[in-house]
């Protein structure tokens, strides 16, 4: 229970609302999702995913609990309340230019949000809605003022509580470019983090670079690194571990070695952070000459050329593979009836040692949580299969790589592939995964996997009709317009284009071939996999969150119940001790009548979906997205979304329709407009009314609901 401060009690699920803030043991936090037990949250800024037990923020007398906010600023303010006030500077011997400037921002801040309440109030008085950031734009300009000069006004007033002496007090601090008062502790601390997280595309906002140092400065215990006691020699290693907020302090602490680098240090102001941006970005071809001249070159390229550092230093294949991906420029079209466009995604995998390509996926959609589980599939395995393509040549590269880099992106970060990462090692016997995650805010890294990119985008655009020629609304509806490529169409290029690029000498490996860098590494000796099985096969699938107990009627998952002989015996027990066992699911997104059950590491059989069973005991094929569109049938007949499955034959029925009238109107369509080329302008006139309204009467859903569900699955 959480006690306000009239000791009335509220219940602690009611702060635990998807979308709003929580602030526990020096950490902000985004709530996701919540259940009974468990409250789903992702770190702010960093964006890694957590899990707590609720009974676990229930807090002892004595101890700090947890701060709740629907917003991070109603966040900043209750935490603000909670932290003593700053300690307040004498005014005497300050400059009255800088007391008059103290007094200035205090009474304007006033000033400015005395006639904002005043505007609030007459604008509900008159029964319309007040628009808080429109009136103050207006308020500020009539001020002779930008909203951002009050904003700043607001947060120099909230840090110094209003107190005009220390506003005046810390207006006096320098603002020249490399004249900042901070020790240099606290300068490699902010220096950092604006190399390793500011200086990238996408760029971030100032103030997420400042959470970011704040968050640091407090996880680590209120130290950093002293580049004087480095001797110009900073180890960047330790500077990824403090700034990795999964490894504990107290380990770091607990390495004399790491341990004697580090130095108490008060925390960077915020109006420090954003002066030193200010003066890196006003000089930003010195950016670079500073860095390496205060801290050496190491740590520059350490940050902006990791892929090549890793290329560098790579002494076999396999040891640093990276992950990357693109939306190819050219459009395809759909095999039923050849005419709705769209783009494919290809994701790839690059050995850092012999610059090969591993394995690759192509996906209708964007990176998503198996996109790397499918392209690990295409990677570790012999690819024998390229024969079958009908593709000449070697392409000799597979096994399981030792560390995987991927992009910091969301859909990365999941139970399944972390899973995967150790399943594969099958208790050992062979290599485990080490995932390693770029980090947030960074551009692709490498230029090697760029450089693949560039070149298949060039020969795409010069040889594939349906190729985007450039970003003009133009040229990329002529693309659409011409496109007639099918998606084998394009797997079978992309293999082609691998096979090729594998077999001609690359520049950066002395004109050695990759395949030849590959076998030079290996020294003949073929990587060690496990045999691809139907069991190993399973590891791929996608993994839900959380796990399932077996009930009654067997395992409940996706409003269906799943059930094999194994369930309930002694391969597959109920409970244990009188516990229920907790099992493991992986699932294939494209057809989820049957799923994969595992204990632990221990695979234990498929379990499939007893509603999904047809009366010759076989058992319908359904997609995931497929239950979603069912589902929103249900719930827009009124029924209960757990009844998709009675909507699964109308979808398909529906779609089949569609189809059908789709492929009669354009049939329609193709006949009339040949009839029309024969005729004089005047009946050409007449003959295209026909058209239009003979395509009207067919091609017009009866169910517009229908296809603005269908739309949402659409890749544009």
């Amino acid at each position: 229970m959480v006690r306000s401060s009239t000791e009335v009690e509220i219940p602690l699920e009611s702060y635990l609302k998807p979308n709003s803030f929580i602030y526990w043991k020096d950490q902000r936090y985004r709530i996701l999702s919540r259940d009974h037990r468990d409250v789903q949250v992702e770190s702010v800024p960093g964006l890694e995913p957590h899990t707590f037990k609720i009974v676990d923020l229930v807090v002892l007398d004595g101890e700090a609990p947890p701060v709740f906010a629907p917003t991070l600023d109603k966040m900043r303010e209750k935490l603000e309340m909670l932290r003593p006030p700053p300690i307040r500077s004498a005014s005497a011997n300050l400059p009255q230019s800088l007391r008059d400037k103290a007094e200035r921002v205090v009474k304007e801040y006033k000033e400015i949000n005395r006639l904002l309440a005043v505007k609030k109030d007459e604008v509900e008085k008159s029964g319309n809605v007040f628009l808080r950031t429109k009136e103050l734009k207006t308020i500020c300009e009539a001020r002779g003022i930008v909203i951002a000069t009050y904003y700043n006004y607001r947060n120099t007033y909230r840090e110094y509580s209003g107190d005009q002496a220390a506003i005046a007090a810390s207006l006096r601090r320098p603002r020249s470019f490399g004249h900042s008062r901070l020790t240099d502790a606290q300068l490699h601390l902010v220096d950092s983090a604006i190399v390793k997280y500011y200086a990238r595309k996408p760029a971030i906002r100032k103030v997420t670079l400042y959470e970011t140092i704040k968050s640091t400065y407090t996880r680590t215990g209120e130290r950093w690194i002293d580049p004087v006691k480095c001797a110009g020699k900073v180890p960047q290693d330790l500077v990824d571990q403090l700034f990795d907020d999964k490894l504990p302090i107290q380990a770091i602490l607990d390495n004399p070695e790491k341990e004697r680098w580090l130095v108490p240090i008060k925390e960077p102001r915020r109006t420090w952070v954003y002066e030193r941006i200010n003066a890196l970005e006003k000089r930003p071809d010195e950016g670079k000459t500073l860095i390496i001249a205060r801290y050496g070159e190491e740590m520059w390229e350490y940050e902006q050329m990791i892929f090549d550092h890793f290329a560098h230093i790579a002494t076999r294949p396999l040891q640093y593979v990276f992950a990357d991906y693109c939306l190819l420029k050219v459009f395809i079209v759909d095999e039923a009836t050849r005419s709705e466009p769209s783009r494919l995604w290809l994701t790839l995998l690059i050995d850092a040692y012999s610059r090969s390509v591993l394995g690759f996926v192509l996906t209708y959609e964007g990176p998503r949580i198996d996109t790397i589980q499918d392209a690990l599939l295409n990677a570790i395995w012999p690819k024998t299969w390229i024969t079958k393509l009908g593709i000449e040549g070697e392409w000799p590269c597979f096994g399981i790589p030792v560390q995987l880099s991927l992009d910091n992106a969301w859909s990365n970060h999941s139970h399944s592939l972390e899973s995967l990462a150790g399943l594969i090692s099958r208790d050992g016997e062979y290599s485990s995964i080490d995932l390693v995650f770029r980090k947030p805010y960074k551009a692709r890294q490498g230029a090697l996997i760029e450089r693949f990119f560039r070149g298949l985008a060039a020969v795409i655009k010069k040889r594939l009709m349906g190729a985007i020629q450039s970003s003009h609304p133009k040229d990329i509806h002529n693309a659409a317009q011409e496109a007639c490529l099918l998606y084998e169409d394009i797997y079978k290029f992309i293999v082609e284009e691998i096979v090729s690029y594998q077999n001609r000498p690359h520049s950066e490996l002395d004109k050695m071939t990759p395949n030849q860098k590959w076998e030079q590494g290996l020294r003949s000796i073929p990587p060690a996999v496990p045999p691809l099985t139907e069991e190993v096969k399973r590891y791929f699938w996608r993994e839900i969150n959380g796990t399932r107990e077996i009930k009654d009627k067997g395992i409940g998952l996706f409003n269906l119940h799943y059930w094999s002989p194994k369930l309930g015996t002694s391969k597959a027990p109920k409970a244990e001790r009188g516990k229920p066992i907790q099992y493991e699911i992986r699932y294939d997104p494209s057809d989820i009548s049957c799923v994969a059950l595992f204990r632990g590491k221990l695979y234990i059989d498929d379990i499939k979906a007893k509603e999904l069973r047809l009366s010759n005991n076989e058992y319908r094929s359904v997609s995931l997205w497929e239950r979603e569109l069912s589902k929103d049938l249900a719930r827009s007949k009124g029924q209960a979304t757990r009844d998709w499955v009675a909507y699964l034959n109308g979808l398909r029925e529906l779609t089949e329709t569609r189809t059908t009238e789709k492929k009669t109107a354009q049939r329609a369509a193709k006949k009339l407009n040949s009839k029309a080329t024969s005729r004089s302008k005047a009946s050409k006139t007449a003959d295209v009314q026909r058209v239009n309204e003979a395509l009207n009467q067919i091609t017009t859903p009866q169910d517009k609901e229908y296809q603005s569900r269908l739309a949402r699955f659409a890749i544009h």
